[in-house]
């Protein structure tokens, strides 16, 4: 199944009021907001990359100052120091109106995902299998796991699971008794960078 994300920014602009700062220009400034997905009420959570700009003007102005953020959305949240890594250049605060962007980094999350299963591996009595789940070429595995149909009966082990390499899934299946076998998966989640 294929899901499509789209990430907005639900965060109000900062404008900063053109008067004279004098002594009391500040060193840093705090920016809170909350990610959606687009077209819905679903915080995005997870590690972001996100780009803070101050232009000049509300629509085609010039970047007068830049600063990028590892970002750990909490339900979407997320809240910075701006100047705390890249500190604000003296002629900055000039008097002037400024104007706040904030954006998602192109390529730092992956928009689409899908998952992607091994085909089925019939574990015998007293056997074992080996299932392996690849994801499609130009996506990336973002995590996996294992499943299986022993029918009820409770007899079968999973030996070891993990990525096999960066784009496919691995289960290792042991029937521990000799009554019965088993169908078994490996299963991964696979992402493509669109942004």
């Amino acid at each position: 199944m294929r899901k499509s994300l789209s990430v907005v920014v639900v965060s109000a602009a900062l404008v900063l009021a053109g008067r004279a700062w004098g002594a009391s220009v500040p060193l840093r400034l705090n920016e809170q907001g909350r990610l959606f997905q687009s077209g819905g009420d679903t915080p995005v959570t997870g590690n972001v990359a996100m780009v803070f700009t101050i232009y000049d003007a509300a629509t085609a102005g010039t970047a007068l100052w830049t600063e990028t953020y590892s970002v750990t959305l909490d339900e979407g949240y997320f809240s910075v120091q701006l100047g705390s890594t890249v500190p604000f250049p003296a002629t900055l605060w000039n008097g002037a109106i400024r104007y706040i962007a904030a954006k998602i980094a192109p390529g730092s999350i992956g928009i689409t995902t899908q998952f992607s299963y091994s085909t089925p591996v019939t574990v015998t009595a007293f056997g074992y299998g080996d299932a392996y789940a690849a994801c499609p070429v130009g996506t990336t595995m973002l995590s996996g796991g294992c499943t299986y149909n022993d029918n009820g009966n409770q007899n079968i082990f999973l030996a070891g699971d993990g990525p096999y390499d960066t784009a496919t899934w691995w289960c290792e299946y042991i029937e521990i008794y000799g009554y019965s076998t088993s169908i078994a998966y490996a299963y991964a989640l696979c992402g493509t960078v669109t942004q």
